[in-house]
């Protein structure tokens, strides 16, 4: 998937324009600030789980597998949602649900906006259903 390798090279800009913005930091020198080894830690573990898929995939030729596997991602997004919720309420000083409605517009924005624009121009271009709803979750996800 080139679109996951261009997202792994986006991903540390992305993160300079948001902290910036996010944080009104007006010290140019805010990219220090940032622990990058977590983040390439994360990419390299994205990148290899999606490599493996792929290779899994294409060596082992059973729609079983393929429906198994699948659905044991799905599994695992949901249990990293509640997970991710879980641990963002952990913290007594920082509530996730303790936020503006601002925060949580800024939050769901890139991932509405993506979907919105996804189907719109796969729609226009005349893709059929099951490949705009693939071009939708692959823009989504980018957006996270």
């Amino acid at each position: 998937a080139i679109s996951t390798i261009v997202a792994m090279v986006m991903l540390p800009l992305n993160l300079m324009i948001y902290s910036k913005l996010a944080f009104n930091q007006a010290d140019k020198d805010f990219v220090h600030m940032i622990d990058f080894g977590p983040l390439f830690t994360s990419l390299v573990v994205v990148f290899a789980a999606i490599s493996l898929g792929v290779v899994a995939t294409d060596k082992i030729d059973s729609h079983n597998f393929n429906l198994q596997a699948n659905r044991f991602g799905n599994f695992a997004g949901v249990a990293l949602l509640i997970f991710s919720a879980v641990i963002s309420n952990a913290n007594k000083d920082a509530f996730l649900w303790q936020r503006s409605w601002k925060f949580y517009v800024g939050v769901a924005a890139p991932c509405v906006v993506a979907l919105l624009i996804a189907n719109i121009v796969t729609t226009y271009t005349g893709l059929k259903k099951p490949e705009r709803v693939s071009s939708s979750i692959e823009c989504c996800y980018q957006n996270t």
